[in-house]
């Protein structure tokens, strides 16, 4: 996945590079359009092309979220929605997500307890491992995670070319 990622960086740096200034709704909207078609049509692809084709679509929507917008003062519309509560939570608690997500499938596989193993069981799937994984990322980042962040010590970084001290914060919430 991290692949993927990189290369839609690459491409918004492309852009960059090129001055591309406004990115029409309609064409950001095409995007999350073939990012869709991708995932469903992995949908019928074994599974472990369906994990290639869903990076690539992460990576499409990714691109379509950090492209300038062309309406609204330049406000991507798609970028604010990942604004909304739930998600800034997900990804607060999300390097709890990554370390709960593979034990958590191992174990309802090892006890077989999750829908199936095809393409068209995977929705019901997740469905069943985030609402396993979500209450207990939640947990892990409030009693561990954020107490662990409180006990760093601060660190001296330079700004403005004169050492200036921070203190690293846990957000709230």
């Amino acid at each position: 996945m991290f692949a993927y990622g990189m290369a839609a960086a690459l491409v918004v740096v492309f852009l960059d590079e090129r001055r591309l200034q406004r990115v029409a709704t309609t064409t950001k909207l095409g995007l999350v359009l073939v990012a869709i078609a991708v995932i469903c049509a992995g949908a019928s692809a074994s599974m472990s092309y369906l994990s290639n084709l869903t990076g690539v679509a992460s990576a499409i929507v990714l691109v379509a979220v950090v492209l300038p917008s062309s309406q609204h003062g330049g406000v991507n519309r798609l970028a604010s929605a990942l604004e909304w509560l739930p998600i800034r939570f997900t990804g607060t608690i999300s390097y709890s997500i990554y370390l709960w997500h593979l034990p958590i499938i191992f174990w309802l596989m090892a006890h077989k307890l999750t829908v199936g193993e095809s393409a068209l069981a995977l929705p019901f799937n997740v469905v069943l491992v985030l609402g396993i994984v979500l209450p207990l990322s939640a947990l892990t980042y409030y009693a561990v995670e954020r107490p662990a962040m409180m006990w760093r010590k601060p660190s001296a970084q330079v700004v403005d070319g004169a050492p200036h001290e921070t203190r690293v914060v846990a957000p709230v919430g």
